[in-house]
């Protein structure tokens, strides 16, 4: 990831989407290295220019019944933030 980061980053301001829907540890580590995803999933976060929505990896709600849960209602608060 790290050999990527910079191409990630130039494509994110080249495209500069409405919102970054990061999808797990992995993803939300790549834009906040120094925070915990458990503290900010299911919210909106607005950091430097960019909205950012934090969830589970969906491979994750595959593994554990009670995450598939967690996913379903964070996916629907994302659907409500287009609606």
């Amino acid at each position: 990831i790290e050999a990527c980061l910079p191409w990630l980053k130039n494509q994110v301001e080249i495209i500069n989407p409405e919102i970054l829907i990061l999808l797990g540890e992995v993803a939300f580590s790549v834009f906040f290295p120094d925070r915990d995803l458990k503290e900010f999933r299911g919210e909106l976060i607005k950091e430097k220019d960019k909205k950012f929505f934090v969830t589970y990896h969906p491979s994750a709600g595959l593994r554990f019944p009670k995450i598939r849960k967690i996913l379903e209602a964070d996916f629907k608060k994302l659907k409500n933030l287009f609606a």
